[in-house]
């Protein structure tokens, strides 16, 4: 499973990108690219692994950067501001998306822009104890379909919920790098941890 040779965008650096950039870093990625717009503050330390006493103030991809920088040799690109048109061109520079936002206006504007570009990305978002997932291959509209009945997020994550579905999420990107995400592309994996319940869904 070598994908050191291999590029990933993540935009959203919090309770779910946070863990996904460490786990990148120690994967081995050639090259990261956080785009994150938002700080640290004393309500992050509960749940985003990157959180510290110390960064709070810091900007949530500065951080994943100087983490990036402490654990690998993972070239690392950050970003102080939030995803927008301006920073759309990122998407071209990589292999894959992980798209890490709460924010419905930012994920449709990331589903579009690498379907445009002709780039894969996968989604997560978790909310208390459930998440979901979803691959999404260069040429599917399948998640613009599931973005018209989208909600936003309203309960705060656990941190193992969070770490749960980031790693989840990493492992979904791995598979597509490596072609063996065939059983997983276009479908909406859910997972339930209270129940300890995962299901794959046809859109």
């Amino acid at each position: 499973m070598d994908i050191s040779d291999k590029s990933v965008l993540v935009i959203g650096a919090g309770a779910i990108g946070g863990f996904a950039v460490e786990e990148l870093a120690r994967l081995g990625v050639k090259k990261i690219y956080v785009v994150d717009g938002t700080e640290f503050t004393l309500s992050d330390l509960p749940r985003d692994i990157q959180a510290t006493y110390s960064s709070i103030g810091t900007g949530k991809a500065v951080a994943a950067g100087e983490r990036v920088r402490a654990i690998s040799d993972s070239e690392v690109i950050t970003v102080n501001e939030f995803f927008s048109k301006d920073t759309s061109g990122l998407i071209s520079c990589v292999d894959i998306v992980l798209e890490c936002v709460s924010d419905l206006s930012q994920r449709a504007l990331i589903a579009s822009e690498c379907l445009r570009r002709g780039v894969a990305f996968v989604h997560a978002a978790v909310e208390g104890e459930k998440g979901e997932l979803f691959l999404s291959t260069p040429d599917s509209e399948k998640f613009l379909i599931l973005m018209e009945v989208a909600r936003p997020e309203t309960e705060e994550p656990t941190v193992y919920s969070a770490g749960t579905i980031a790693s989840m999420q990493v492992a979904l990107a791995v598979k597509y790098l490596t072609g063996n995400d065939e059983k997983y592309r276009n479908r909406l994996i859910t997972v339930e941890l209270d129940e300890f319940a995962v299901t794959l869904i046809e859109v």
